[in-house]
């Protein structure tokens, strides 16, 4: 398969990437993404670890839909503010998002 592992996520086939669920299938102003929410999200083969520490608490990831290959990535930390307003927040952004045709 070409492209990075996050193309992978995109693909909707329990058979290619088993269902997990940190992970949630959008459809943002019409795109294919997929929503990780990586604290409770356990890759194989590392499937025993818990969550990954350090890492983005939410990650959005697609394909940007004007014919290219270019790629969006929304990364949503929690800093200061606690997790569930980070997360409120997040969807606020995730849920506005548009793109230009």
């Amino acid at each position: 398969m070409e492209g990075t592992p996050m193309d992978l996520m995109l693909v909707d086939d329990p058979a290619v990437v088993p269902p997990d669920p940190a992970v949630q299938r959008l459809t943002l102003d019409g795109v294919k993404s997929v929503r990780i929410d990586s604290y409770k999200f356990s890759p194989l083969p590392m499937a025993n670890m818990e969550g990954l520490p350090g890492v983005d608490d939410v990650l959005v990831f697609g394909v940007v839909p004007d014919g290219s290959t270019d790629e969006f990535m929304i990364s949503c930390r929690h800093g200061v503010l606690p997790a569930t307003q980070m997360r409120a927040g997040c969807d606020l952004v995730v849920e506005s998002l548009r793109f230009r045709r």
